[in-house]
C-alpha cells in the first residue's frame, strides 16, 4: 500500500538543510583527511562512511519521498544508502557525493523560492535588500565582476537567510570567497591555482605583496578564518554569523573589483 504523500512544513525545510549540511560538512572532512585511494578499500571507506553518520543521515533524507515534490530527493538518499550499504563505496564515489551534494544543495534552495510568502526576520540586514539578491547588495558593474559561480552562490546564500538556514548560507559564501581568491591569484601570480589550498594561496600572495597587501586579501584571510570554523560541525552557525559573512563578502567583492582587473 502506497503512503500518502504529504506537504512541505516549516521544520521539515529546517531538517533538510540541518542534515543536507551537516552531511557536506563530513564528506568535505573526510576527503581532506584522505590523500590517496591506495590506502583505502571500497569496504574501509563504507565502513568509515557509517561510523560517521553518512548512512544515518541518508536515511532520515529518504523520508522525503513521502513529501509532496521531493520524491527525487528521497530516492537520491536512497540510491546512496544502498551504495555504502553494499560495501561499493570507492573514494572516487565519494568525490561523486561531494559533488552531488551541491548540485542537490543548489537545486533545492532554488525549488524553495516558490514557497516564499513571508517577509523573513534578520538580525542586521535589510529584509528587502537580501530578498533582491545581488542586485540589492551590489551595484550594476560589480555585478557584472563576478563570475556566473559567484553570482549563483550570493543569490542563492540570500534565499537560505530568508528561509532561515543559516549554515547553508555560511558554505554557499565560502565558495564564493574561495573563487573570488583564486581569480586574484591568478591576477597577481599570472598562473592556474591549481588545486592549493586557501592557506597557501595566502602565503604566495603575501611574499609577492611582502606584507603590504591590499585591503581585500585582509579581508579574505579573515573569511578564510570562518571557512574553518564551519568545518567543526559540532557548532552550527546562527543567523547574525551568517549574516556578517554576507557582509564580508560583499565587502570582499567591493575591494577586489577595485583593485583587480576583470577575469571571467
Amino acid at each position: 500500500m502506497s503512503t500518502e504523500k504529504r506537504k512541505l512544513s516549516i521544520h521539515d525545510v529546517w531538517l533538510l538543510f540541518m542534515n543536507l549540511f551537516t552531511m557536506k560538512l563530513v564528506v568535505m572532512d573526510l576527503l581532506s583527511n584522505i590523500r590517496s585511494s591506495y590506502l583505502y578499500t571500497s569496504k574501509d571507506l563504507s565502513r568509515i562512511a557509517k561510523e560517521i553518520g553518512i548512512d544515518n543521515i541518508l536515511r532520515k533524507l529518504f523520508r522525503f519521498k513521502n513529501i509532496d515534490g521531493f520524491e527525487a530527493l528521497g530516492e537520491w538518499a536512497n540510491e546512496w544508502y544502498r551504495k555504502i550499504s553494499s560495501g561499493n563505496f570507492s573514494l572516487d564515489a565519494l568525490r561523486i557525493l561531494d559533488f552531488d551534494l551541491d548540485m542537490t544543495i543548489s537545486s533545492i534552495i532554488n525549488m524553495l523560492s516558490k514557497y516564499e510568502i513571508f517577509l523573513p526576520k534578520l538580525e542586521i540586514l535589510d529584509p528587502e535588500k537580501v530578498r533582491k539578491g545581488v542586485h540589492g547588495l551590489l551595484s550594476i558593474d560589480e555585478i557584472d565582476w563576478l563570475t556566473k559561480l559567484e553570482l549563483e552562490g550570493i543569490n542563492e546564500a540570500c534565499r537560505a537567510l530568508i528561509f532561515d538556514c543559516p549554515t547553508a548560507a555560511e558554505m554557499l559564501l565560502a565558495r564564493v570567497g574561495e573563487s573570488v581568491l583564486r581569480r586574484i591569484y591568478q591576477s597577481v601570480i599570472g598562473k592556474p591555482v591549481e588545486r592549493k589550498t586557501w592557506g597557501a594561496i595566502l602565503d604566495e600572495l603575501e611574499e609577492y605583496y611582502k606584507g603590504k597587501w591590499p585591503t581585500v586579501l585582509s579581508l579574505i584571510e579573515y573569511l578564510k578564518d570562518e571557512r574553518n570554523r564551519l568545518m567543526h560541525p559540532e557548532k552550527m552557525p546562527t543567523k547574525k554569523e551568517a549574516e556578517e559573512t554576507l557582509i564580508l563578502i560583499i565587502r570582499v567583492i567591493k575591494e577586489a573589483r577595485r583593485h583587480f582587473k576583470k577575469q571571467k
